[in-house]
């Protein structure tokens, strides 16, 4: 499924943003996510592993090819 439009994408160019840089919890689904959507919307996007932790760290090697298929920076 697609994941709806929050409006955030708006409000960052509206204020001159094309990079972000994400972090949290968790990295393997709702980080990556966001850094997912950041780069489809256009913007570049750099995930901060160490200040992310994943809900399984098995899934490790998984978020870090999806993010390497994405375009995302490991940061």
């Amino acid at each position: 499924g697609r994941r709806p439009s929050t409006g955030l994408a708006g409000w960052l160019r509206d204020r001159g943003v094309d990079e972000v840089f994400v972090c949290g919890l968790a990295r393997d689904v709702c980080v990556l996510w966001t850094a997912q959507d950041a780069v489809a919307l256009g913007f570049k996007a750099s995930l901060l592993w160490d200040l992310s932790r994943p809900v399984t760290p098995d899934h490790d090697g998984m978020t870090r090819d999806a993010m390497h298929n994405s375009g995302i920076v490991l940061g």
